[in-house]
């Protein structure tokens, strides 16, 4: 991982992904991400809390991505 990148995390929800998110945020990476989950409605409160500490959130339809990001996928995230 290289400080001060940028990575989109798609499943930012999820109990792998999320703890891995606010790791690399904390060492100075910029941190954004999806969640079908978000789409959904379903916990706003967990959404909130990242939300909260800076990280960009998107649908979870590809429109969040940009050029030169590096894309973290959950291994729940089907193709």
């Amino acid at each position: 991982m290289a400080e001060n990148k940028s990575y989109f995390f798609c499943g930012i929800g999820g109990s792998g992904m999320l703890p891995l998110a606010m790791i690399v945020a904390a060492r100075g990476a910029a941190v954004s991400g999806s969640d079908r989950s978000r789409d959904q409605g379903r916990t706003p409160d967990k959404f909130e809390w990242i939300a909260g500490r800076g990280v960009a959130l998107f649908p979870q339809d590809g429109s969040g991505v940009a050029a030169g990001q590096t894309l973290v996928a959950s291994a729940a995230i089907e193709d």
